[in-house]
C-alpha cells in the first residue's frame, strides 16, 4: 500500500508519496501552510498516512520508573518528572515507546512531551482537511538513525534544519540557530560527523568554522526519500514514539460507505437512567449499607425515573423492560458490566464513582480514589473473574487524591 508523509513544519509543510514494494516517490510537494492541507485529502484518502510534527514543539527526556510499573505508566511518567519541566503537568501530553516496560530505575526509557495545546491545533488542521493519520511522530524520526553518537544525520526542509543523533534524540532548528545549537552539543572530546541528506548550506559553514565537525554526503537521488526509509522501521526500542496514544489514541475508524446506525433519543435517555440506578447501588455497596437500605434507594431511583409506575414487584426486570423498549440488548450489556464490577468496588472502599459513560458495548468510569493502590486494587479484583477487561487510562494526582479512567467492556 502507498504511503503519504506529511510534515507539519513552522513556515512550510513538507509531503511525500512512497510506494514501498518499489522502494520510489510517486509524488512530492510543499504546501504554504495549513490552510492548503485540504490538497492532500485525495491523496490521504487511499493511502496510509503517517504526520510528522515539528520537533521545536516536542521535548524528548526519559524517565526511570521500577520494575513492574508498566500499567500505571500514564500516572507515573508526568508525576515522575514534573520537577523538571516548566509548565504545570495537566498542560502536557505524554507518550513513550510501544511496549515499554520499565526495567529498574537504571534503565531508563524515551519519553516525548508536547502541549495539549499544540496536539489540538495539529488536530484542528488535520479534521478541517479531512486527514485521518494513526501515527503522529517527531519529525526528527524522518532522518535514518545514525550508526553512533558521534554521527549526525542531518536533512533540511525548507528553513530547518532536522538532525538525529540517536534513536530517540536530536533536533530541529532553524538554519541561522544551527550553527549555534551544534556548538553547544558537541561533545568535549572527538569529532562528530555530519551525515547531510541533500544539500545542507548552514552545515558546510558550521565545518568550515570548526575543524571538529566533519561533513559526508548521503548516496541518495531524492532527500525526502531519507523519510520514507527512517519510517519504515515500526517497531522495536528504535521505532518512532508515536504521540496518538493515551488521550489521543485513534478511535475505530469506520468502514467506507458503512451506514451509521444512529441510535433515537429514547435510547439515549434509557441508557442514562440505567447509570443513575446503577450509580445509586455501587454508592451504597462502597458504604457498607444493609439490603434493605440499598433496596429502598434502587426503588426510590426507579419511581424518580419512572413517575408513571405505580407497581414495583422486581426492580431489575422492570427496568430491564423499560430498556428493551428503547434500546434493546445495550441496557442489558450495560447492566452485564456494572453488575460484574462489584468485587471491584468491595476490595477498594475508597473508591468514589465520578462519571458513568456506555456507548457501544464500553464502559467508560471515572473515579477519584485516596491512592494509585486503591484504584490498582479496583482494577484486579474487577478482572479477577475474568468476566471484564479493565484498560487503566490517565491518572490525574491532586492534593485531594488522586483522579482515574477506565475503559471496562465484557470479556
Amino acid at each position: 500500500m502507498e504511503q503519504l508523509f506529511i510534515r507539519l513544519g513552522t513556515q512550510q509543510i513538507d509531503w511525500l508519496v512512497w510506494q514501498p514494494q518499489q522502494r520510489e516517490v510517486i509524488a512530492s510537494g510543499v504546501l504554504r501552510g495549513a490552510d492548503e492541507l485540504g490538497e492532500l485529502q485525495e491523496r490521504a484518502r487511499s493511502r496510509d498516512t503517517l504526520v510528522l510534527v515539528p520537533g521545536q514543539d516536542v521535548l524528548m527526556t526519559e524517565v526511570a520508573l521500577p520494575a513492574g510499573s508498566q500499567r500505571l505508566l500514564p500516572a507515573l511518567v508526568p508525576n515522575s518528572l514534573e520537577d523538571e519541566l516548566a509548565s504545570d503537568i495537566d498542560d502536557l501530553h505524554f507518550a513513550w515507546p510501544a511496549g515499554a516496560k520499565p526495567a529498574g530505575m537504571e534503565q531508563p526509557f524515551a519519553v516525548a512531551v508536547v502541549a495539549h495545546s499544540a496536539m489540538q491545533q495539529w488536530q484542528q488542521w488535520l479534521t478541517s482537511a479531512d486527514i485521518d493519520a494513526d501515527i503522529w511522530c517527531r519529525d526528527t524520526y524522518a532522518v535514518p538513525m545514525p550508526s553512533s553518537e558521534l554521527h549526525w544525520n542531518v536533512l533540511q526542509l525548507g528553513d530547518d534544519i532536522i538532525v538525529r543523533s540517536g534513536a530517540h534524540s536530536g533536533f530541529t532548528v532553524d538554519a541561522t540557530l544551527f550553527a549555534e545549537l551544534a556548538m553547544g552539543a558537541l561533545p568535549e572530546q572527538g569529532s562528530v560527523t555530519l551525515h547531510c541528506y541533500g544539500a545542507v548550506p548552514a552545515a558546510e559553514a558550521l565545518v568550515a568554522l570548526e575543524p571538529r565537525f566533519v561533513i559526508s554526503h548521503a548516496d541518495i537521488e531524492l532527500p525526502l526519500s531519507s523519510v520514507a526509509e527512517a519510517l519504515s522501521v515500526r517497531s522495536g526500542p528504535n521505532a518512532p514514539i508515536n504521540l496518538r496514544q493515551n488521550t489521543y489514541k485513534p478511535t475505530k475508524k469506520r468502514r467506507a460507505g458503512a451506514r451509521i446506525n444512529w441510535r433515537p433519543a429514547a435510547l439515549a435517555a434509557g441508557i442514562l437512567l440505567a447509570m443513575a440506578y446503577i450509580s445509586e447501588v455501587i454508592e451504597y455497596v462502597r458504604l457498607g449499607q444493609q439490603q434493605s437500605a440499598m433496596q429502598q434507594a434502587i426503588e426510590d431511583t426507579y419511581r424518580a425515573a419512572f413517575p408513571d409506575e405505580t407497581r414495583i414487584v422486581n426492580v431489575r426486570s422492570q427496568l430491564q423492560q423499560r430498556l428493551d423498549s428503547v434500546g434493546g440488548s445495550v441496557g442489558a450489556d450495560a447492566l452485564a458490566i456494572l453488575s460484574a464490577l462489584e468485587p471491584g468496588f468491595r476490595a477498594s472502599n475508597d473508591i468514589k464513582v465520578e462519571l458513568l459513560r456506555f456507548d457501544s458495548g464500553i464502559l467508560r468510569l471515572t473515579a477519584r480514589a485516596s491512592n494509585f493502590n486503591s484504584l490498582e486494587q479496583f482494577r484486579a479484583a474487577a478482572t479477577a473473574s475474568g468476566a471484564l477487561v479493565v484498560e487503566q487510562g490517565p491518572v490525574n494526582n491532586q492534593s485531594s487524591g488522586v483522579t482515574g479512567s477506565f475503559v471496562i467492556r465484557m470479556n
